[in-house]
């Protein structure tokens, strides 16, 4: 099952949002590369200004965030989420890249995080990309466990949303999905969104989406808890 999973997250796109320099609103020295970076070239700050979803796991939930920028001292992060200044967070750039730091300031969807340790970000960056490259790079998700009612060619069921992430989801269902069929999911949130089968097993099925999740909309783990 954890193969099947694994699968589906390789046929994710990670979606890849425009970031701002460390400025809000200064984009000067910004360039895009093969592996979706955007670089500020002031070696003096050793800022890197990046497009990339990361996972930032909290004491009591997790969400999704966009990764503005890093240096070797911390990160600044776009979220949903409000954070607290002082507040103890884990920074999951890919499955296998973690940071952790501390919340230092806060203000409306942006924090910004002090590392515990300095890191070198030109390293970290350079492995993100041969993950990239080499097709170990998957799309990161939120663990949930909601429910959603699935409408297909097969006609209208329940299912349980095990997974998320911006562009699928892994569902739970008792219905027989089959690969290639085109559902619309519906949670009990509002969310609504068309997408394909992917894989189906054993009550299991991963379905990519047409339209991908805004991470606004996508939220934290807390928010896709339902009973």
């Amino acid at each position: 099952m954890n193969a099947l999973l694994a699968n589906t997250q390789r046929k994710d796109h990670e979606m890849s949002l425009v970031a701002t320099a460390t400025a809000p609103h200064d984009t000067r020295g910004l360039y895009e590369t093969d592996g979706g970076y955007a670089v500020d070239r002031r070696e003096h700050q050793r800022v890197m200004t990046i497009y990339r979803v990361a996972r930032v796991l909290m004491q009591d939930d997790q969400a999704l965030a966009l990764l503005r920028n890093i240096s070797d001292k911390g990160v600044s992060l776009s979220i949903s989420r409000t954070m607290d200044p002082g507040e103890h967070l884990r920074v999951q750039l890919s499955d296998s890249v973690e940071v952790q730091g501390e919340v230092v300031w806060s203000q409306q969807d942006m924090c910004g995080v002090e590392f515990d340790q300095a890191v070198d970000c030109r390293a970290i960056l350079g492995q993100l990309v041969e993950e990239a490259a080499t097709g170990k790079a998957r799309a990161l998700r939120l663990p949930t466990n909601a429910l959603a009612m699935v409408d297909s060619e097969a006609g209208m069921v329940a299912a349980r949303i095990q997974n998320v992430s911006q562009a699928g989801a892994a569902l739970k269902t008792r219905s027989n999905f089959k690969p290639g069929m085109h559902v619309r999911i519906r949670t009990v949130s509002g969310i609504e969104r068309r997408g394909t089968v992917r894989w189906s097993d054993d009550g299991w099925a991963g379905v990519q989406l047409i339209e991908p999740i805004g991470l606004r909309q996508l939220g934290s783990a807390r928010f896709w808890e339902t009973d």
